[in-house]
């Protein structure tokens, strides 16, 4: 009995500064949600939603209404699959905006996404079953970073490598979900997911603004380069879709 009531005892002592023992910044760029405070956990949820928001009436301010509701617009879409950087910057482009508005368009969108998916990303893993998966991932993830710090960098080089690969829907919320799964602080998902956001944003308006003008003087040649790279990436997804299931087989094969 002593020893259970001394255990009692100290949990009691690690439970106590569970109350509003973080910082601000140990709060939003370390990411230690167990011990934020109300004030910190409301902020962590409602900033990211009011930064989206507001977005509205800044863009009305800079636009004509038309336009601006366009721009709104074309940032929802940007969050609904399948579109993506790739279709919905060609699309925006064609309407009269920028490259480098809808670079910093689909930065801004991922940005406000990665902040609010890592910073409550805590809540995500108290879901029923998937929840606890990504939790384990997440502090196994946590356990090799603190043993080798340097893989840290190499993770948030990671990020931002993944951004520029054509994905479904905003690359802020795979970014966040992959970073914290690898055990990634929010801060460095954050940071890795706007500056790979805003590079591929700029990569694919200033392609899209060569493309258009090769086409307008090359139009034949343009279309079949656009042809073979199509060619390309659809035998790679079947090459590689068949390379998937030889390994399955042969892991069956060895299980058996």
């Amino acid at each position: 009995m002593e020893a259970t009531e001394e255990n009692v005892e100290e949990e009691k002592v690690v439970e106590a500064p569970l109350l509003a023992s973080n910082t601000w910044r140990e709060s939003l760029y370390d990411g230690k949600p167990e011990t934020d405070s109300m004030s910190q956990r409301a902020f962590k949820f409602l900033f990211p939603v009011f930064l989206w928001i507001s977005s509205f009436g800044f863009a009305h301010m800079i636009w004509m209404s038309e336009q601006a509701n366009q721009w709104i617009t074309y940032s929802f879409m940007y969050l609904v699959p399948p579109f993506g950087k790739e279709t919905i910057i060609p699309m925006a482009m064609n309407y009269g905006f920028a490259p480098m508005t809808m670079a910093f368009t689909v930065a801004f969108v991922d940005l406000w996404v990665a902040m609010l998916i890592s910073w409550n990303y805590w809540y995500i893993t108290k879901i029923p079953k998937v929840g606890g998966q990504l939790k384990k991932a997440e502090d196994k993830g946590a356990k090799t970073m603190m043993k080798i710090p340097v893989l840290e960098k190499g993770a948030w080089l990671g990020i931002v490598l993944l951004s520029l690969i054509p994905a479904i829907g905003a690359g802020g919320f795979f970014g966040s979900i992959i970073g914290k799964m690898i055990g990634m602080k929010p801060g460095s998902v954050i940071s890795a997911v706007f500056v790979g956001s805003f590079l591929s944003g700029l990569i694919y308006a200033y392609a899209t603004e060569a493309l258009v003008a090769a086409f307008e003087k090359y139009p034949y040649l343009v279309v079949a380069i656009v042809a073979v790279a199509i060619l390309c990436v659809v035998g790679f997804y079947f090459y590689a879709k068949k390379q998937k299931a030889k390994v399955e087989e042969a892991e069956k094969a060895q299980a058996a």
